[in-house]
């Protein structure tokens, strides 16, 4: 009966043997699960294991022995080797051990048995998996090739061929399974005797069962399911020890770890260091961590101890544990184990392994990794310093991740351990600090890991007397903290603890720290501004103070550091003083509005023990009140203020100081000149006599308007800007005018670009002046729409008497009025009863008005009036067309708003723009680099010379939406192209314009083109430009088309060798839109993306138990 077989191996009592042949643990308990119900059928176990051990565990089981698994499927992790797992994970203290399987063969005759034939639930992370190793047994001579089933097949060649199964305990079984798990995770475990194991044979079992009968109460037999028991028996005795003398519930990482540690090295196995050497070394795929040593795990030989550290906290990612010990004898190995039951895996990872610990060993000779390196796949690591150097060892468990933590764990030790004496750590005060309390308690830790504080043999000295303490328990030991009667002078203060651990090893550890009750001594230096004695906002102060700390008893804690409260003038609030050769010294700047007057500053130095000054404060003078400035003017008599260009003109104004904190900076007097083209000039004032201060200026060349700002400063920094004044040049024209009686005198002032025609009734001889300029000259009112050009007329009395009627004409240049539509352009009258202009529209208009208008060829505005005053050019300024909507053919649709050019901004594709100046009889060119545009350049040669005039292309989507006609032809790109204002786009002003352009020869080859033109509308048709091919390349075909105007512009091609038919026009103009056009609206359409479909193949796999015993033939 096989599970009487197993079940006397683990605790069978030797009744039947006198107590000769006793099983592992015959003091144990059983918990007996039938699970067989047929002779080799396992179906009674649970689909769930957790089932399986959830019934032993509640029966008081904590080690539960399997020799059962699953064949042909060697190494893998599956749904039972899960459900293993997940035991241990929710039952930490439950050891589940499992037969590797019999699955090892020599499958390519070479004399080793062949790697991988783990069979599950072996595979499990947590279970402790058991391989088998040889018996001694001399007397017996079977061998594998004869004894076994099939062995002669599965052990072919030698030297396993003739070996005997039970001669030579170094060696593996060669029938037992080999690792590695598929995830290369190193099983079995460990190995314990599995070749003709003797045990309990059942009363009514047919003879010359199994591997054969001892007697008629024991038999033999052999497998990793024999094993198995043995080692549970194992683990049995060590959960024992723990309970009994340790007092403590082990965990099944701990009895994992222990049976591991103390392991058996079985290298090199029975076969030597030849060719077939099949263990090479520990751990292995073959012996795993050894063949098992109960007594060498507990009771290792002397000078050897064993320590264990079982775990229950666990930790969580980037945490650590560890721990301490000396090691004096390098002639014994150091062997340290670190076991974890890891949290369950999924059955598709590709590593098990979810919570990863690492165990590092350094000591001496620097720092050993658990399994030689950093493993992410085994929850085993093992360090073995065979001869490990003289020295302080420190183990260490890290966290590296811990998805599902906190993670607990256990750790065994074993070598010649030297133990430490206590250590010491966290005293208070710290070692060389100080304190400025007289009466603080001295504190440290006093703690021992390995054996613990011998409390009874601390004791405690301040300044060379035993002093009385407390002691407050602290993890592994206590805090040692003084009970202090007498206040400590001030100086040193030197401690001294004297401790003892449970190993007799003794600790004394001092220190010192220093008391200091005296505050720091305190200098005020004078401040440093930045000007004069005073400070501004904005202006930045020096702090600088002088400070020492007293020297008592030969010592002193020193100056730390020092501040100052600058909220009265600072938002920081405070700032820190920097020792600088003695000096602490500070900068704030005044960002804060203060009073003026004096600010009073708290510093604070303190001590290194902590000492704080008295009250001490740093004045500082405010003074944010600028100088006074008034009485600001001109020598000018009229107002307002006008000159004639070129001449000079008096600035003025009386300046002082109004407080007794700052005065006048002499040197720091200014008048800011803006000039007519916007450029600013501070030019310095001289002081006359008293407050007054002058400037003679005399840089008056510009023509228009110049604003004055008088800058005075006093000398903390503070300047006054709020006083101004104005004054205009201009072009003034005195003429001395002689008339007729009822007859038309013509009078020109070409310097004032002003012609007078005068009738009057009678001869008179007198005087008339005319003064041009930017700004009206008799009032700053300015209502209306104007270029800038203002125009007095004043006539002496002889003349104003006489005078029938006037014809005024006012010059003007394109450029000046460039911003305007030209054929609105009037003159307009400053009525001085109504403070308000007049437009001189025409007869009537007003009453005094004979006739009013604009010539456009010749460039002047005129009126026909009977009075005389200023007048100024006014008209309506240029506005781009307004958009208008397409109504049939292309257009790309409706919505979206204009652009800035009239264009529907949805529509526009591309927009750039240039300012560039044009010349006359000179091409300025206006270069586009965007590689969207197909329009390179455009050239423009000018009739007349401008000021900056702006090109603007804009790549259109579709047809313009300013146009509802379609260019006929194939469409590459509809442009809008936009130079200057309407008054300059004309044939007048543009000499001659070229359009270069580019078209895609992939396009032209695609669409069969063989001519391509550019298409110009011009209001009311499509008309045909001049356009030659230039060159071509690889990529493009380039073009130039002329041009004398530019609107809305379109690029066609045909196919064929004739051209298209345009209409043509000897002129081309902007016409504009009809605001009438309805909108017709296109609607688009939209194609839904393909789909994907995704079958599933979902596989099902199937098993089939089988007993781990080995058969013989």
């Amino acid at each position: 009966m096989y599970e009487l077989f197993v079940a006397g191996s683990v605790l069978g009592n030797g009744a039947r043997s006198g107590g000769q042949f006793k099983g592992m643990a015959p003091g144990a308990q059983l918990v007996f699960q039938a699970v067989e119900s047929t002779r080799d059928s396992l179906s009674g176990i649970p689909s769930d294991l957790n089932i399986l051990f959830q019934q032993a565990y509640d029966q008081g089981a904590r080690i539960h022995s399997n020799s059962w698994g699953y064949i042909n499927y060697n190494g893998v992790y599956n749904f039972d080797s899960k459900d293993t797992d997940n035991f241990v994970w929710n039952h930490q203290d439950m050891l589940i051990l499992f037969a590797a399987g019999n699955e090892g063969v020599d499958g390519n005759s070479n004399g080793v048995i062949d790697q991988d034939s783990i069979a599950p639930p072996a595979t499990a992370k947590n279970s402790l998996s058991i391989g088998a190793s040889e018996n001694n047994r001399q007397s017996i001579s079977d061998i594998y090739s004869t004894f076994l089933f099939n062995g002669n097949t599965k052990f072919p060649v030698e030297p396993i061929n003739s070996d005997k199964l039970a001669d030579n305990i170094e060696g593996l079984a060669a029938f037992s399974s080999r690792g590695p798990t598929d995830d290369g995770r190193i099983k079995p475990d460990v190995v314990a005797p599995g070749t003709f194991i003797l045990s309990l044979k059942s009363s009514v079992a047919p003879p010359d069962g199994l591997w054969g009968d001892y007697d008629a109460n024991y038999r033999y037999s052999g497998g990793t399911s024999m094993s198995t028991p043995v080692v549970a028996g194992i683990a049995a005795l060590a959960r024992q020890y723990y309970v009994q003398n340790e007092s403590i519930t082990p965990s099944a990482a701990l009895l994992k770890a222990t049976i591991i540690n103390g392991a058996h090295n079985m290298t090199p196995g029975q076969y030597g260091t030849g060719a077939t050497q099949e263990i090479q070394t520990l751990p292995d795929y073959a012996q795993g961590w050894g063949r098992v040593d109960l007594e060498n795990s507990l009771f290792p030989a002397s000078p050897r101890f064993m320590r264990y550290y079982d775990n229950s906290t666990g930790l969580s990612t980037s945490q650590y544990w560890n721990v301490s010990y000396n090691m004096n004898n390098s002639s014994e190995p150091l062997r340290v184990t670190l076991v974890w039951s890891d949290y369950p895996a999924t059955l598709s990872a590709s590593i098990t392994l979810v919570n990863n610990l690492d165990l590092t060993v350094t000591g001496p000779g620097g720092t050993y990794y658990g399994n030689g390196a950093s493993d992410n796949r085994n929850n085993v690591e093992q360090v073995e310093l065979i001869s490990p150097s003289s020295g302080s060892y420190t183990i260490r468990v890290n966290g590296t991740n811990i998805p599902q933590g906190p993670q607990p764990f256990a750790v065994v030790i074993s070598g010649a351990l030297d133990f430490l004496p206590p250590s010491a750590s966290n005293e208070f005060p710290t070692n060389n600090s100080y304190t400025n309390n007289n009466t603080t308690n001295a504190a440290v830790n006093i703690t021992d890991s390995v054996s613990g504080v011998n409390l009874s043999s601390t004791d405690m000295m301040i300044n060379g007397s035993y002093v009385s303490f407390s002691n407050t328990p602290i993890f592994n030991g206590y805090r040692i903290q003084n009970v202090t009667t007498v206040p400590y002078s001030d100086g040193r203060v030197n401690v001294s603890i004297n401790a003892t651990n449970n190993d007799s090893k003794s600790l004394i550890y001092s220190w010192s720290f220093i008391v200091d009750t005296i505050a720091p001594q305190v200098t005020i230096n004078p401040v440093s501004y930045q000007r004069a004695n005073a400070a501004k906002t904005g202006s930045i102060i020096e702090l600088n103070v002088s400070a020492n700390d007293p020297v008592v008893n030969s010592t002193s804690s020193g100056l730390k550091n020092a501040s100052v409260n600058v909220s009265l003038i600072n938002n920081t609030g405070i700032i820190v003083l920097t020792n600088n050769s003695g000096f602490w010294k500070g900068n704030v700047t005044v960002d804060k509005l203060a009073d003026d007057g004096n600010q009073s500053l708290y510093i604070s130095f303190s001590d290194n023990a902590g000492n704080i000054n008295s009250s001490e404060y740093i004045n500082v003078t405010i003074d944010n009140t600028p100088p006074s400035v008034t009485d600001v003017s001109v020598s000018v008599s009229v107002s307002p203020a006008v000159i004639n260009l070129t001449d000079s003109i008096n600035i003025t104004a009386n300046i002082t100081s109004p407080d007794s904190v700052s005065q006048v900076n002499h040197s720091e007097i200014n008048a800011r000149i803006t000039y007519p083209n916007g450029t600013s000039v501070n030019y310095p004032m001289f002081n006359g006599s008293g407050d007054l201060f002058y400037k003679n200026f005399s840089d008056t060349e510009q023509y228009g308007l110049y604003n004055v700002t008088i800058l005075a400063n006093d000398t903390t920094g503070n300047t006054n800007s709020t006083q101004q004044t104005r004054f205009t040049t201009s072009r003034i024209s005195n003429l001395v005018v002689i008339t007729g009686s009822n007859t038309e005198t013509l009078t020109a002032a070409p310097y004032s670009n002003t012609t007078l025609r005068l009738y009057t009734n009678n001869s008179s001889n007198g005087t008339i002046q005319i003064s041009q300029s930017k700004v009206n000259l008799t009032s700053n009112t300015s209502d209306f729409s104007n270029p800038g050009i203002y125009v007095l007329v004043n006539a002496s009395q002889e003349i104003r008497s006489n005078l029938t009627y006037v014809v005024l004409l006012v010059n003007y240049t394109d450029a000046d009025v460039s911003s305007f539509v030209e054929s609105s352009l009037r003159l307009y009258r400053w009525n001085t009863t109504s403070s308000g202009w007049e437009k001189l529209s025409g007869p009537g208009s007003p009453s005094f008005v004979n006739d009013a208008g604009v010539d456009t060829v010749n460039n002047f505005v005129w009126a026909n009036l009977t009075n005389l005053s200023e007048f100024a050019i006014g008209g309506s300024l240029y506005t781009p067309p307004a958009q208008q909507i397409a109504s049939s053919g292309g257009g790309g649709g409706g919505g979206g708003g204009g652009g800035a050019s009239g264009e529907n901004y949805s529509n526009i594709e591309v927009t750039e723009k240039y300012d560039m100046s044009i010349y006359k009889d000179k091409v300025t060119s206006y270069m586009f680099k965007n590689n969207s545009n197909p329009v390179m350049f455009v050239n423009i040669t000018g009739n007349t010379s401008f000021g900056d005039i702006t090109a603007s292309i804009e790549v259109l989507r579709s047809n313009s939406t300013m146009v509802n006609v379609h260019p006929r032809g194939n469409i590459y790109k509809n442009i809008n192209i936009w130079v200057g204002s309407s008054s300059f786009n004309r044939p007048k002003n543009i000499k001659e314009g070229i359009i270069r352009f580019r078209v895609s020869n992939s396009w032209l080859e695609s669409n069969s083109i063989t001519n391509i033109k550019m298409l110009m509308w011009d209001g009311s048709d499509w008309k045909e430009l001049e356009t030659n091919e230039i060159t071509k390349d690889s990529t493009y075909t380039y073009y130039d088309a002329s041009t004398q105007s530019f609107a809305n512009f379109a690029i066609t091609g045909t196919t064929g060798q004739t051209g298209m038919q345009f209409s043509t026009s000897p002129l081309l103009k902007n016409v504009e839109p009809d605001p009438t056009e309805s909108v017709k609206i296109v609607a688009g359409s939209a194609k839904k993306a393909p789909g994907f479909e995704i079958s599933t193949l979902i596989l099902s796999l199937c098993y089939v138990f089988f007993l781990f015993r080995q058969q013989k033939k």
